[in-house]
């Protein structure tokens, strides 16, 4: 089947996005009619309307928010885990072994089934309070469309009580396949068609020291299209700063950009998507993701990401000028930056409890980054702080880093400034980094 109309459709975000599912692992086992309860005594999501389809043998949830209708199929089954499995399964955050080995122990599954709306963000935090409310005892959550990736109580109840836009990389997950003999690399995920989006890939054929650099790639191409609302194939995204300068980022279907991998090409060498040809030409197994490994697999909505090399449309191996170095940054958008902001300031209380309730004989760093104002009256420089000490309304660090903009601001002086100006925050404990996105593992123990 061509991949051609979803291609078509998703650069208007006009897409009918891919199924998301989700399966819990509860402490003890429950019956349709205790979730229905559950759905029914909460106070998360007022409006959620729950019914039992005695026929489909599922749970109904469903509510109206922003002219959206959301809507839940639950339903119950039975499976085994093994241990040694979940152990090795990735996730999106730390999960203690003894709770891993009692979800081990359990089998019945809880399955919730959705389709996201075109408020990505809001259908997300939607669906996390969905599960909170049908699972107060959860063991375990697997985000299937995300190849399984396992969640636990405290960050699901964190999520839904406290919603803000996630990190667009906890919606999909990578997968690394590296060819021994050859050295190659594909890269593809798996989860963004649930939001709409083709799969993103990335081939490269050299050895790579680190791939940390790739995922903050794909992660940063996923933010923009988002924010777009689509995704616009041949055109250059400037997501990418290195010491050698900026870098342009160019996404093809990978029935077309397959070719370009052994020797790159040029984008007027491809026709417009409106004109992609239907056919394939015969498999190829010229390197790791070539049409060969596509054929039981991997053939749906996707597309490589390549680098513009220069303004005639070259484009090679992303990975070529520097991307793999460790001073790389990529690109955000306005709204991106803004989301940031509001989710700091959100779980701020959570950084000023941890922050008063450590004592000075612990090892730890808070840092703080404020958008300090400058020139125009939008226009903010966000900067780094060392937090010294926290008011009502303001805060005292020392700088960290020299300004750009700001000129009546010194790298390691001392400043007050006002809360309303935090973007962000962290602090770092000995082998441990803590943000606004895992603050709960701290405040879960504290």
């Amino acid at each position: 089947m061509s991949n051609k109309p979803f291609y078509q459709a998703a650069r208007q975000g006009g897409v009918i996005k891919a199924l998301s599912e989700y399966v819990l692992t509860l402490r003890e086992p429950v019956t349709l009619d205790v979730l229905r309860q559950r759905a029914q005594q909460q106070s998360l999501l007022p409006e959620l309307d729950a019914s039992i389809d005695e026929q489909e043998d599922e749970l109904h949830l469903v509510f109206q928010q922003d002219n959206a209708i959301y809507l839940y199929r639950v339903s119950l089954f039975t499976d085994e885990y093994t241990l040694s499995a979940l152990e090795y399964t990735p996730r999106v955050q730390n999960i203690a072994p003894e709770i891993l080995q009692q979800a081990a122990g359990e089998r019945q599954r809880v399955s919730v089934v959705t389709r996201f709306q075109n408020n990505i963000f809001l259908s997300w935090q939607n669906v996390m309070k969905v599960m909170a409310v049908l699972a107060p005892d959860l063991l375990i959550g697997q985000d299937i469309s995300a190849a399984g990736k396992l969640f636990a109580h405290n960050w699901l109840q964190f999520e839904a009580r406290y919603p803000a836009r996630p990190r667009v990389d906890s919606l999909y997950i990578i997968h690394a396949v590296h060819d021994d003999e050859t050295d190659d690399y594909w890269l593809h995920t798996h989860g963004l068609e649930r939001l709409g989006l083709p799969e993103c890939e990335i081939l490269f054929r050299r050895q790579v020291e680190s791939l940390a650099s790739v995922g903050g790639l794909i992660e940063a191409f996923a933010n923009i299209c988002l924010d777009n609302n689509g995704i616009d194939f041949y055109v250059p995204q400037w997501l990418v700063r290195t010491r050698e300068g900026d870098q342009a980022i160019v996404a093809i279907p990978w029935e077309q950009g397959l070719d370009f991998v052994p020797f790159g090409g040029s984008l007027s060498d491809l026709p417009e998507l409106d004109e992609m040809a239907e056919m394939l030409p015969a498999p190829t197994a010229r390197f790791s993701g070539d049409r060969a490994d596509r054929l039981e697999g991997h053939n749906g909505p996707s597309c490589l990401l390549f680098r513009l090399e220069d303004e005639r449309g070259s484009v090679g191996c992303v990975l070529d000028g520097g991307l793999d170095d460790d001073r790389v940054m990529f690109m955000k958008s306005i709204a991106l930056s803004d989301s940031e902001a509001h989710k700091a300031q959100l779980r701020w209380p959570y950084f000023q409890h941890v922050f008063e309730t450590t004592s000075a004989t612990e090892e730890a760093l808070f840092i703080v980054k404020i958008g300090v104002p400058h020139g125009n009256a939008d226009e903010r420089e966000h900067m780094w702080f060392r937090l010294l000490s926290i008011g009502d309304e303001q805060l005292t660090g020392v700088l960290t880093n020299q300004p750009f903009y700001v000129q009546d601001m010194q790298q390691d002086e001392e400043y007050t400034l006002p809360l309303t100006l935090v973007s962000d925050w962290k602090i770092y404990r000995p082998g441990q980094e803590f943000n606004p996105d895992n603050i709960f593992e701290i405040i879960s123990h504290s």
